[in-house]
Parts: C-alpha cells; structure tokens; sequence
C-alpha cells in the first residue's frame, strides 16, 4: 500500500516540482519542495491559487489518532518527519510502473 497525505500545492522554483504545504496535527504548517512525482493535484497549480492534493508519504507509526510520517524531503521549517491527525492520511494500492 502506498501512504498519501492532504496537502495544498503551488507551483515550485522548477518545473519538474511544487511546492506543498501540509498541516501538522498541532494546527501549524510546514512547507517543502518535491518533484512532481510525489504530488497528485486537482488542477494546475498558480502562485496566487494554491489546489487540493496529495502527497506520498511512508508511514513510519500510528498512535491512536496521530500518525508519524516521513516525508519525500525535508521541510524548510525542520526535518523530514512529521504527526499530522489520521483523517489526513489515505492508503491506496501501490501504483503499477508503465
């Protein structure tokens, strides 16, 4: 299974990646750089008008509500693991190659 987390996502500094911003399960944001292949996004992302999507992630551990996740890269805020609430998570099967 494959592990995505809701993000918001902007265009990033390439254009091979976004930027994404993601909410922590303490209600803050951190934001990070990814390539584009770790992103599934309604639409086509502008500066001024973030769209909904998802992140892949690799769950490291659930508590309870709480899940600590390792993200793609580090966030500019801190590191690469963070606890986002479950609801945000969603498990899909992993996706055949092409």
């Amino acid at each position: 299974m494959e592990h995505w987390l809701r993000c918001r996502v902007y265009p990033g500094q390439f254009s091979v990646e976004y930027a994404v911003s993601v909410r922590q399960s303490d209600g803050s944001e951190v934001s990070l750089f990814v390539p584009q292949d770790f992103v599934e996004c309604d639409g086509v992302p502008a500066s001024d008008r973030p769209v909904t999507g998802w992140i892949r992630v690799d769950l490291v551990e659930r508590r309870g509500e709480l899940v600590l996740v390792h993200l793609p890269r580090p966030t500019l805020e801190n590191g690469p693991y963070i606890t986002v609430p479950a609801n945000q998570m969603e498990s899909r099967p992993q996706r055949q190659p092409a």
